[in-house]
This record gives structure tokens, C-alpha cells and sequence, in this order.
């Protein structure tokens, strides 16, 4: 059996602001840490030993910044009808399969990707959706990140060609592009 390859798809939280939501983070040195460790243990800073305690960051933002896992809970109370996961209870099995990269850079901006779209793409690798593959839809919008017009450059999954990969036992969708469907101005 073939190596499993692994790929970071990961970027960094960052001190950014996404279409109205600021993420800020505050970096600790050692030095600092001692300051506030200490403050708060009714210490001085040369209580701790050479002066230096943790480092840490604080971050204040959103979970929908950078690199993250949308659990269902997100986009509604109910999912199947029964009550949504929060992101404690999606299982961690769901996030440690296969991952098929789906070619969509061919549609931009306001374009709702088809059940069809996604067949001709899967036909087009030779590939076989499987149970809990981890689908990836390639936008290329990733390249405009720190770009003003990131937000609302990828085209979005259509419901029918969610339903179709859920259909087949899909349980993590991916993208690089900002969000999961077409930009807020296009919906």
C-alpha cells in the first residue's frame, strides 16, 4: 500500500479584517509573561526565574478566519433532523480520510457549481468518490487572500451538487476561495 501523502492546506490566523470582521492578536514575550503571570499570582517579574515566564498569544476574532472546520451547528439548529453538531462532537474520523482535489478554477465569480460540474471534474482525475473522501474544490481564489476582492471573487457549490456529494458519503467539503457558496453580493 502506497505512503499516505500529507499536504498543509493551513494559513495563518493573522491580524486581518475580512469583509467587516477584525481578527487582532496580541503576541506575549517571555518577559511579558512573567509581567501578566505574575500580576495575576500576586508575583514580580523577578519571582520567576531570569524574569521570563510563558510566552502565549491572545486572539480575539471570529472561527470563520484563516484555516478552520465549519461544523454543521454553523449553518443551522437542525441537520438531518435531529439536532446539528457543534464542532466538539464532529467526529474526528470525518477529518482524517481521503482528499480528492476537485478542478473549478475554469468558473469564477458568481457561478454555481453543478452536479455536473463535479462528475466532468472527478471523470476528468480518473477518480471514484468514496464514503468519507474529503473533497477539495481548487478555485484557485487562495492567490487573491489579502486582496480586496477576495471575499466575493469564487464562484460558490450549488445545493444540488452538495447533496450530490452527500448522497455519496461525503462529509467534509473544502474550498479556497473565502466561503463555501458565491460571494454575499451575489447570492
Amino acid at each position: 500500500m502506497k505512503p499516505k501523502q500529507i499536504i498543509d492546506l493551513s494559513i495563518p490566523i493573522a491580524n486581518a479584517n475580512y469583509t467587516g470582521f477584525q481578527a487582532s492578536i496580541q503576541y506575549w514575550d517571555h518577559d511579558e509573561g512573567a509581567r501578566t503571570l505574575g500580576k495575576s499570582l500576586g508575583l514580580a517579574q523577578d519571582d520567576f526565574p531570569e524574569g521570563k515566564a510563558l510566552a502565549w498569544e491572545e486572539y480575539q476574532g471570529i472561527t470563520h478566519m484563516a484555516t478552520h472546520l465549519d461544523a454543521p451547528w454553523h449553518f443551522g439548529p437542525t441537520a438531518e433532523g435531529k439536532p446539528a453538531k457543534t464542532i466538539d462532537q464532529v467526529p474526528l474520523e470525518w477529518c482524517l480520510n481521503d482528499g480528492v482535489r476537485l478542478d473549478m478554477r475554469k468558473f469564477g465569480k458568481g457561478y454555481s457549481i453543478t452536479v455536473d460540474d463535479i462528475k466532468e471534474a472527478i471523470a476528468a482525475i480518473n477518480y471514484e468518490i468514496k464514503p468519507l473522501d474529503i473533497v477539495l474544490i481548487w478555485t484557485d481564489c487562495d492567490k487573491l487572500m489579502n486582496d480586496p476582492r477576495y471575499p466575493e471573487a469564487n464562484p460558490g457549490m450549488s445545493e444540488e451538487a452538495t447533496l450530490w456529494l452527500l448522497d455519496q458519503g461525503v462529509k467534509i467539503i473544502g474550498t479556497d476561495g473565502y466561503g463555501y457558496d458565491m460571494g454575499f453580493n451575489e447570492m
